[in-house]
C-alpha cells in the first residue's frame, strides 16, 4: 500500500514538472509568490508570473527565496538565481564614491523606502547608462533600451488619475438648504465616506458626464451640490485630494514591460 502511495505522489510531481524552474518568493507577512526573476534594482525585484504578467516585490519585504533567507543589502549584494541552469551576473559591491552618488544603503543596512511623487517636479527624460541599453531583460528579447524608449515616448500611458476622498449627502440626507451646507460642510451631520475614488470611477447614481466632471473638479476642503440625471440632489465634500501625475520610470518599469509584451 505504501509503495502505491509513493508512486502516486511521484506521478504528481512529474505532472507538475513544468513549474519546477519557477522561483518561490515568500514575504515577511507570509504571502507567497511564484515566478521568474526578470530584473532587480536597489529597491525592487521584478518578477514574471506564470500567467505572463509582470509584478514587483520590494526587497525589504522578502523573507525567503526558494526557501533560503534573503538579506536586503542594496543593489547587487544578493543576486538571485532565476533559473537553475543560468547564473545571473553578480554586480559586485559599489565603491564608497559610487554609493554616495547613488544614495544607496550600505551593505547589510535595511532602509525605509519612501513612495510618492512630487507633482510639481519637472519631467525629465530617462537616461540610459552606457552599455545598459542593449541588456536583454526578458526572454522575448526586450532590452533595457527598448523599455526606456517606450516610456519616454508614451509617458501619458503611465499617468495616475486624480484621486479624491469624498464625503457625501444623498437626496434623503440633506436637511435644510443644500447651498448653505455646501458653504459650511463641517456644520452638517449625516455625511457618508466614499473612501478614495479615482477619476473615471462611477457612483451608484445616474450622474451625467458633466456631473462627474463637476464632482472630480472639487478642490480639497470644498463642497459642491451636484444633480444626477434624474434630478436628485447630492452634496460632495472633498476631504483629501491627490493630483494627477506621471509615474516615475522606476515605478512604471514593470507596466512598461507588460505594455511592450502586449503590443
Amino acid at each position: 500500500m505504501n509503495r502505491i502511495i509513493t508512486m502516486i505522489f511521484f506521478l504528481g510531481i512529474v505532472t507538475y514538472a513544468p513549474c519546477v524552474h519557477a522561483d518561490t518568493f515568500e514575504t515577511r507577512l507570509g504571502k507567497t509568490y511564484e515566478g521568474t526573476l526578470l530584473d532587480e534594482d536597489s529597491v525592487n525585484l521584478y518578477i514574471d508570473s506564470p500567467s505572463g504578467s509582470v509584478f514587483t516585490v520590494r526587497k525589504m519585504d522578502v523573507a525567503t527565496i526558494n526557501g533560503e533567507p534573503y538579506h536586503y543589502m542594496g543593489r547587487g549584494t544578493a543576486p538571485v538565481k532565476a533559473d537553475p541552469d543560468e547564473e545571473l551576473p553578480y554586480l559586485g559591491r559599489m565603491s564608497d564614491d559610487e554609493r554616495e552618488l547613488s544614495n544607496l544603503p550600505k551593505p547589510g543596512e535595511n532602509v525605509a523606502v519612501q513612495f510618492g511623487s512630487d507633482t510639481n517636479a519637472p519631467v525629465q527624460q530617462v537616461q540610459t547608462k552606457s552599455g545598459a541599453a542593449d541588456r536583454v531583460i526578458h526572454s522575448s528579447g526586450v532590452t533595457e533600451g527598448q523599455l526606456e524608449d517606450y516610456y519616454n515616448s508614451h509617458r501619458e500611458e503611465f499617468r495616475m488619475p486624480v484621486q479624491i476622498r469624498f464625503k457625501f449627502l444623498g437626496p434623503n440626507n440633506i436637511k435644510g438648504s443644500a447651498e448653505s451646507i455646501a458653504r459650511h460642510p463641517e456644520s452638517a451631520a449625516g455625511w457618508q465616506d466614499t473612501g478614495w475614488r479615482k477619476q473615471g470611477d462611477t457612483f451608484n447614481a445616474p450622474f451625467t458626464a458633466e456631473g462627474y466632471q463637476k464632482i472630480f473638479g472639487i478642490k480639497k476642503g470644498e463642497a459642491r451640490t451636484v444633480q444626477d440625471g434624474m434630478g436628485g440632489q447630492y452634496i460632495f465634500w472633498a476631504t483629501e485630494r491627490k493630483e494627477s501625475y506621471i509615474l516615475p520610470y522606476r515605478e512604471a518599469r514593470p507596466k512598461v514591460l507588460t505594455k511592450i509584451l502586449q503590443n
